[in-house]
């Protein structure tokens, strides 16, 4: 029941006719995990450029503590990416670990940048940018209290104060060229929506296309009829939260929430039920 989301979007900022990018993200990597979703959305990837993603490649962060897993995932990554560029920003789960006592806390950011450095994949720092097939790529990625603050309710975690925070401590107005097509990669997608709503355009300048994950749809198969961008629920239990799935415009800037590759860890049956989720973003020179 997954769905591969394709979406075309034309632009004169390219330097060839066509340049065609997969998006895969929330794959919440465990030990011994099957890979058929994995499998699915690569039999659909043909012709792909590169394949970004935007966080939560691996659901605890000190699986990678043990070598015998971290060359298992790696071995996963690569074979399912080999020969393709990709690029990473992290996700909340990707810099998290539990403790002895089951609590999470932060983890060793290293430990997951190290592991997919040593398979060739580009992790992008906040504020950090590459450039490859004549694209500019960089990445806003909020910390593990940004998401985990046990300080504050769930209500008030996830905020776009705290991301607005964020977003000036590393803020460049110059970070993308208006002469290049520019992404953004930045696995929690309400904060910069909302904020980029109410200045009229995306916060951060000349800014194309801005790549989340997180939402995993709302909580919810995609097969549900939800109006517009809405979920049932989010992963900090926000009711009908808005800006979960989809596609949403902002002056000249496309936003677009990929849908899960795992949706719910550790329950085969519900993965099996709402399938694999990615995204194929086209881009094509104005015609």
């Amino acid at each position: 029941m997954g769905k591969i989301t394709k979406l075309t979007l034309y632009t004169d900022l390219i330097p060839t006719d066509t340049i065609v990018q997969g998006i895969v993200s929330d794959l919440h990597y465990i030990p011994g995990m099957d890979n058929t979703h994995l499998n699915q959305i690569k039999q659909e990837m043909t012709g792909i450029n590169c394949i970004l993603w935007p966080g939560d490649l691996i659901d605890d962060a000190s699986y990678l503590r043990d070598k015998k897993i971290k060359q298992e995932f790696q071995d996963t990554l690569y074979n399912f990416s080999k020969g393709k560029i990709n690029i990473v920003s992290y996700g909340n789960h990707d810099l998290m670990e539990k403790d002895k006592d089951g609590i999470w806390r932060p983890s060793d950011k290293r430990l997951i940048k190290d592991t997919l450095t040593e398979i060739g994949f580009t992790v992008l720092e906040n504020g950090e940018k590459t450039t490859t097939n004549g694209i500019e790529y960089s990445a806003l990625s909020p910390d593990f209290y940004y998401y985990g603050d046990k300080t504050k309710p769930k209500k008030l975690r996830e905020s776009p104060e705290d991301y607005k925070k964020l977003f000036d401590e590393y803020y460049n107005p110059e970070l993308f060229s208006k002469n290049h097509y520019s992404i953004l990669l930045t696995h929690e997608p309400q904060s910069i929506i909302r904020l980029s709503k109410e200045l009229g355009r995306c916060i951060q300048p000349n800014t194309n296309l801005v790549l989340s994950g997180h939402m995993h749809n709302g909580m919810t198969p995609k097969f549900l009829p939800l109006p517009g961008n809405s979920g049932i629920i989010s992963p900090q239990y926000q009711p009908l939260p808005k800006y979960a799935k989809g596609t949403k415009k902002v002056g000249e800037t496309t936003f677009f929430i990929n849908g899960p590759t795992n949706a719910m860890i550790g329950i085969n049956l519900a993965n099996n039920l709402i399938g694999a989720n990615a995204g194929i973003v086209t881009l094509r020179k104005t015609r």
